[in-house]
């Protein structure tokens, strides 16, 4: 990369205020998360879209109890929790977005936004899902259960109509039997969902997986990654920056070149212009 292009990169990243430009419009899909549906991306790289209100559920298809780890001793197990993921994806799936929102901890708080905003998020999507698999131990202590789920979320975005593809995993928490625990402490609940674009098993994964990245500075940073050449190329203000390999990260993702690194972990990156203060940034898929 030329030192004009280095410093371009960082006029456009580094260099001020000022909104974010959206890219022009073109076949960039944009990675986010398998069962289909109608849906912030998982909220919101790019400003807030002015409020709609949420489909309304279909009444062929009636919303599944909350069950409660009181009613089926079996619900203290990994499978348990590993049910909920399932269940969460399938009622975003059909758009009963207040349904899933009930599955986070907290009565519903734990998803970090109210209803309207929650199912905002996801009007986006032409269809949304995920490939739920097996769920890990279950980690016991002072009375608390965490259980860890990994999920492969795949859908389709409405303007482009082009496929999006995330991975990572959901963790679930409930109380464990003790005196003065109520039956909803003690069922599985999403304590949080850390999901990046691009990390889907290689055979699963489409070649190419579009995320928006939300910079501090006000900045939209378009990042297209290539999991076949394991390469991002990375955009802004319709302008090209630079194309980095990947790396080896110990978890999330790790490219680096043409004086430039990009590293991120869920919805949160980092992006690095050689020799200036590294400029943080928030994936449009929220959670």
């Amino acid at each position: 990369m030329t030192r004009t292009t280095t410093a371009a990169a960082l006029a456009l990243l580094l260099a001020g205020c000022g909104g974010g430009v959206p890219e022009p419009e073109g076949n960039t899909p944009e990675a986010a998360a398998d069962t289909a549906a109608p849906a912030e991306k998982s909220a919101g790289l790019v400003p807030s879209p002015t409020p709609v209100a949420a489909p309304a559920p279909s009444p062929s298809s009636p919303t599944p109890p909350v069950a409660s780890a009181a009613d089926d001793p079996d619900e203290a197990t990994a499978e348990a929790a590993r049910a909920v993921v399932q269940r969460y994806y399938a009622l975003l799936a059909r758009g009963d977005y207040a349904a899933a929102r009930a599955l986070w901890r907290r009565g519903s708080e734990g998803s970090g936004r109210d209803a309207r905003a929650f199912a905002r998020s996801f009007v986006r999507y032409a269809s949304y899902g995920a490939r739920v698999g097996a769920p890990g131990p279950v980690d016991a202590g002072a009375g608390q259960r965490y259980v860890t789920v990994p999920v492969t979320v795949r859908g389709t975005l409405k303007d482009e109509g082009v496929p999006f593809t995330q991975a990572g995993e959901v963790t679930l928490h409930r109380t464990g039997d003790i005196d003065g625990a109520t039956a909803e402490q003690r069922s599985w609940r999403i304590e949080k969902i850390e999901l990046s674009p691009g990390e889907a098993p290689a055979g699963d994964l489409p070649q190419r997986v579009t995320a928006r990245y939300q910079c501090e500075n006000g900045t939209l940073l378009i990042a297209t990654f290539d999991n076949r050449a394991d390469t991002v190329t990375l955009r802004a203000r319709g302008r090209t920056l630079g194309v980095l390999k990947g790396q080896r990260p110990a978890s999330g993702i790790w490219y680096a070149g043409d004086g430039m690194t990009l590293r991120g972990k869920g919805r949160d990156a980092s992006f690095e212009v050689e020799g200036q203060a590294p400029v943080h940034c928030v994936s449009s898929e929220a959670r």
